[in-house]
């Protein structure tokens, strides 16, 4: 094999993971947005009921598996992806007002699934970090991850300090503003250093993969740890405080075991339809709050839908995003908010169809 061409191979398939692992985020936020599609559309907004055993059970493990956890890895691909275009636009030779139309864009299509949709939204949070982002792209890579590391890790340790003080030493100081600020606008520090890992090559070079093993196996043990202490309280302000401000921890675990599982060839090519589902990302977002307030807004209006039917409400929607992405882009070079976004940020008209 050329020299040449092995290098570009695998920084192909490092990017084909990442859209693989952006779908899996997609696809597992809506797990947690599922319940708020429901609460929007139910009479009297009320959220699912837990009415068994089962949904107590489905309950807690949303929000020990899934809650926050893949937000982060959301955020941090976002980063990523905004590193990529500042390479590409640099390239270019223009990249401010490309760049700030695309994070334009993205704000608009967040507000309007804010507004028209009463749906959950973290566009309009990205878009405006984003734009902020945009300032540290020529930073050392050292500043990014200081950076990232206090903005995104500074709430979350406060608040977690703040919640173990009020359960072990009875403090009863409670969370305070300003925590709950930081608790806001730590994605940015998520994107920051998604934008980090792929400056530093994290991602994409082979020299890293054993230092991403061993981010493995100490976050996957501290995560087991985690698990187990969160699972012996029966104090709920803790466990939530932990589950929320710790997310991070399995996060990066589950982060860095799917790079790792996806350096084979063979695990890529099963996970194609993912694969393509992430290229549409944006599309699939946009199309969680659709299909689900249109899904399960349709049978709240009829039933009372208790909290493991409604998590299992998310198999169908799934499913058609799937079929609907594959064959898009069997035929199309782009999924269709994808098309618009781009035409708005190059202010061209790209090519529609695959050539």
């Amino acid at each position: 094999m050329d020299t040449a061409t092995k290098p570009m191979t695998t920084v192909r398939q490092r990017i084909e993971s990442i859209d693989i692992i952006r779908a899996i985020a997609v696809m597992a936020i809506l797990l947690v947005n599922v319940g708020a599609y429901y609460a929007t559309a139910s009479p009297g907004h009320r959220p699912a009921p837990e009415t068994s055993a089962v949904d107590t059970v489905a309950s807690r493990l949303v929000d020990l598996l899934v809650l926050d956890k893949f937000h982060f890895i959301f955020a941090f691909l976002f980063g990523v992806s905004a590193a990529i275009q500042y390479e590409n636009m640099t390239r270019r030779g223009n990249f401010w007002a490309p760049y700030l139309r695309r994070m334009g864009i993205l704000l608009a299509f967040g507000l309007v699934n804010l507004t028209l949709l009463h749906a959950p939204d973290v566009l309009t949070v990205y878009a405006l970090n984003g734009a902020v982002l945009a300032l540290f792209f020529r930073a050392p890579q050292r500043v990014l991850l200081v950076v990232g590391l206090v903005v995104g890790l500074g709430a979350d340790v406060a608040s977690t300090g703040v919640a173990l003080a009020d359960h072990y030493a009875g403090a009863g100081i409670g969370q305070v503003s300003w925590l709950a600020t930081g608790v806001v606008v730590q994605s940015f520090g998520h994107t920051m250093l998604g934008c980090w890992a792929l400056r530093a090559g994290l991602l994409t070079a082979e020299r890293h993969v054993p230092a991403i093993r061993k981010l493995f196996a100490v976050t996957g043990i501290a995560t087991i740890a985690l698990w187990v202490w969160t699972l012996s309280l029966s104090d709920t302000n803790l466990m939530h405080a932990l589950e929320e401000n710790l997310a991070i921890v399995p996060a990066v675990a589950y982060l860095s075991g799917l790079v790792l599982l996806l350096r084979s060839a063979r695990l890529r090519a099963v996970l194609l339809p993912l694969q393509r589902y992430g290229r549409m990302a944006l599309t699939s977002y946009l199309t969680h709050a659709i299909l689900g307030l249109v899904v399960v807004g349709t049978l709240a209006s009829f039933w009372t839908i208790p909290t493991a039917l409604l998590l299992l409400l998310c198999v169908p929607i799934w499913a058609v995003q799937l079929v609907f992405s594959h064959f898009w882009l069997v035929h199309f070079a782009y999924g269709p908010f994808e098309w618009l976004w781009r035409a708005g940020t190059y202010w061209t008209r790209p090519a529609w169809r695959v050539r």
